[in-house]
């Protein structure tokens, strides 16, 4: 779990690491969890937003949610991605384009256990939250 002081800090330097290496490490050291990178359009500004996400498959799909370490407002991320839902995701060395979407619940439900098996938090960011979000990207071609 991230402390809080540096929820602000550590997505920046997971970002930096994971860019760097090739997806082979994060700020945390040799990647241990499923962790892509997301790159969204800025709502506001238009320009490219890189953030570090853990993930899960479903099927064809890639299914991240968007929790904000149990803060009330969205992540800008997930913002980002309603008004514009075509992202770019980088997957160890691999970078794609995909299509985002809202996960139905019977996704989210599919994918919560397999989510809180790697991060146990999930469940205490679920309990301090009044919404849960849920993005699916369908994956697209490599780029």
């Amino acid at each position: 779990m991230v402390p809080e002081g540096l929820q602000a800090i550590f997505p920046q330097l997971d970002r930096w690491v994971y860019q760097r290496s090739a997806g082979r490490l994060t700020a945390a050291g040799p990647r241990m969890f499923p962790t892509l990178l997301l790159t969204t359009t800025g709502q506001r500004s238009g320009q490219r937003r890189t953030t570090p996400l853990f993930y899960v498959e479903d099927g064809d799909s890639i299914v991240v949610a968007a929790t904000n370490f149990g803060l009330r407002e969205h992540p800008a991320w997930s913002e980002n991605l309603l008004r514009n839902p075509s992202a770019e995701v980088q997957i160890g060395d691999r970078t794609r384009r995909v299509c985002a979407r809202e996960a139905t619940p019977d996704e989210a439900a599919r994918a919560w256990p397999r989510l809180v098996a790697f991060w146990p938090a999930y469940d205490r960011y679920k309990e301090r939250r009044a919404y849960w979000d849920w993005l699916k990207a369908r994956r697209g071609l490599n780029i």
